[in-house]
């Protein structure tokens, strides 16, 4: 420290002795500043020591593996956890890249391709990866233990630079992710095996269906229609068992949320007679008194066609009506009341007794889609009063329910599955309407559903064979009916299952006549397919395989080699019928291999072809046209049917 004096002031003891004061002063601050700065450099070192010691202490005892490595890729610093996950004491890794040997092999190509990257790209955030270990990982669980044959860990690592930019480390740590990677596992096992499942139970009901349907189709082409009534009731016997068939499905579909509603033009009224029309020769042995009534909102409103789906009405009401035929034949009082009615409120608004089941599923309005038409909106309800045992409350709680009966001597004494029930109440919900109930113990029971519809403004058309045909039923009923109902005239279920069709008339064939080629394994189904294409004015060729019917192909006026030979040296094939389940070559392999040689110009263009198949399943369906079919007719089929689909194609 300098100090400056003025040469104007007499430098005397006393000036002396003030500068000797000061100057210590001064040195003394300085000490003291000093001692501050030592005494604060050795508190934070001090602190840095014991938090440093705490880091570590916390290190030895995380449950998270902690390492690091040196800029040679030596391990310089580990703790218990990385040794309990890696498998391997840290000393044995202190060679350059030596934890390379605790890495399974497996894993060895992407660890490596990770520690390159990141060495080389000089980045420094951190990465993180999954590696996986040597070691096997055991964990005991509550009911067993459990393995896998490596060790999984989320290993994150961050670079450490110098002040000068060059690596000095890698700091890092690994979590054991093990306990999740078996749960992953076991989830996946679980879901492969819930899909197998799913497979093998949707491939036994397309079996089921196949088998089921193949029969159906010869007993439905081969009725007598000179004994009409006989052929009726076979009819009726054989479009009973297609119904139990389709309620198999009806449940698989219910349960994936894959049923749907297709609405038609129907006569409300018409479809009422056919449906117990079904009964008749059941209702005239049991010696029943039958009631059918047209309730006064019907005829209030004049309906004459509504937008329904006809079909799922159908299957609700029959599975009430044999419901109640089957416990009220067998009692002293053998009464049935049936009753068609309509309302422009819906009906569980105003119950009037029937206690209507809570809608188990929130489904969207039916009749909102586009293809229900503008008409009014209407509820159409049916009920069916038998005289039968009723049931307690606690009984009827008991129904509506997949597989339950209102007790287990239901079905002791009258059989049953109990899905009945609860498919009506689906398909009732799922058009829009509600399903329910009104018993009393020994006073006998009311069902009644309702369903939400459109006014139809479509034309009906008239069906004189089929009024005749009612007449053959013979029923022994009362119907009550208003001059609207008087007036109607009679049809019967037959119209929409007979072998020939009668809403709508089948053209006739061409002046030339058409030659389609039958693939089909079933000598019955195929002779009767060939008898049945022959009477209605067409050449059939047969093949039992898809393989025949390549080779039929080949030598036919769709190979370019034949094209335009008049000859009988090449065969005239306008179109293809094929089944789909076939030993050799099944359907579905047949059209894929005729659309490959189409595209090969092997075979010429616009070959057309229809599956008919005993799998009726949206998702088969969709895939026999996938694979090359222009159409599918399912078994069993009305021969009506199979000609519009021909006509349309020829």
């Amino acid at each position: 420290m300098v100090v400056g004096t003025s040469p104007l002031r007499k430098f005397d003891e006393d000036y002396q002795s003030f500068l000797r004061l000061l100057t210590r002063q001064i040195e003394n601050g300085i000490t003291v500043a000093k001692g501050l700065v030592r005494e604060k450099e050795l508190h934070r070192a001090q602190v840095a020591s014991e938090m440093e010691g705490r880091f570590w202490r916390f290190a030895e005892s995380a449950p998270v593996g902690m390492y690091m490595y040196d800029s040679k890729d030596v391990l310089t610093y580990w703790n218990n956890a990385y040794e309990n996950i890696c498998g391997t004491a840290g000393q044995a890794l202190n060679e350059p890249l030596a934890w390379m040997n605790i890495i399974h092999p497996d894993n060895i190509p992407e660890v490596r391709a990770v520690w390159e990257s990141y060495t080389q790209s000089r980045r420094d955030e951190a990465i993180s990866f999954e590696v996986q270990f040597k070691k096997p990982w055991t964990s005991k669980g509550d009911d067993a233990e459990v393995t896998l044959d490596r060790t999984y860990g989320m290993s994150v690592i961050q670079p450490e630079y110098s002040d000068d930019g060059k690596l000095k480390g890698t700091l890092g740590c690994v979590t054991d992710i093990s306990s999740l990677k078996w749960a992953e596992k076991m989830q996946s096992a679980r879901l492969s095996e819930a899909i197998e499942q799913r497979r093998q139970q949707e491939n036994f009901l397309d079996v089921t269906s196949h088998e089921m349907r193949n029969p159906l189709n010869a007993i439905f082409q081969s009725t007598l229609h000179e004994s009409l009534d006989l052929a009726t009731t076979i009819t009726y016997c054989a479009n009973h068992q297609k119904r139990i068939v389709d309620d198999v499905l009806t449940l698989s579909k219910l349960d994936a949320r894959l049923l749907q509603i297709y609405p038609e033009s129907t006569n409300p009224v018409k479809l009422y007679r056919e449906i117990l029309g079904l009964f008749g020769p059941e209702i005239r042995a049991s010696g029943m008194n039958t009631n059918y009534t047209i309730g006064e909102g019907y005829n209030s409103l004049e309906l004459k066609r509504v937008m329904m789906d006809p079909n799922r009405v159908t299957q609700i009401v029959i599975n009430l009506l044999s419901n109640a035929i089957k416990f009220t034949k067998k009692g002293k009082k053998r009464n049935l009341e049936i009753t068609l009615n309509a309302h422009t409120e819906e009906p569980a608004n105003k119950p009037m007794g029937i206690r209507y089941v809570p809608s188990g599923v929130q489904h969207q309005d039916p009749t909102d889609q586009s293809w229900w038409g503008s008409g009014e909106a209407i509820y159409l309800s049916f009920s069916v009063k038998d005289s039968g045992l009723g049931m307690t409350p606690e009984e009827a709680s008991n129904l509506f329910q997949k597989f339950a009966q209102a007790s287990p001597r239901t079905h002791t004494q009258f059989g049953g599955s109990g899905l009945g029930l609860y498919i009506s109440r689906n398909l009732a919900e799922l058009h829009g309407g509600r399903i329910g109930l009104s018993s009393h113990a020994g006073f006998g029971s009311t069902f009644e559903f309702y369903v939400k519809v459109r006014r139809s403004e479509v034309p009906e058309v008239p069906n004189d064979s089929l009024d005749k045909s009612i007449a053959a039923l013979d029923l022994e009923q009362k119907i009550i009916t208003s001059p609207i109902m008087q007036q109607a005239q009679p049809t019967q279920l037959a119209s929409r299952f007979s072998t020939e069709a009668h809403t709508q008339p089948v053209q006739s064939p061409l002046s030339v006549r058409t030659n389609v080629l039958i693939v089909e394994d079933n000598l019955i189904n195929q002779r009767l397919l060939r008898k049945l294409i022959t009477k209605h004015g067409y050449d059939a060729t047969v093949a039992n395989n898809g393989e025949e019917a390549l080779a039929f192909m080949a030598n036919s006026t769709w190979n370019p080699m034949h094209a335009g030979s008049t000859g009988d040296a090449a065969l005239r094939i306008d179109i293809v019928l094929c089944d789909i389940e076939m030993p050799i070559m099944d359907g579905k392999t047949c059209a894929r291999r005729v659309r490959q040689l189409q595209q090969d110009n092997l075979l010429c263009g616009g070959i057309p072809m229809i599956a008919i198949t005993g799998n009726a399943r949206l998702e088969q369906v969709e895939e026999m046209r996938q694979c090359g079919f222009n159409d599918v007719v399912t078994k069993p089929y009305r021969i009506d049917q199979l000609l519009r689909v021909i006509q349309r194609f020829i």
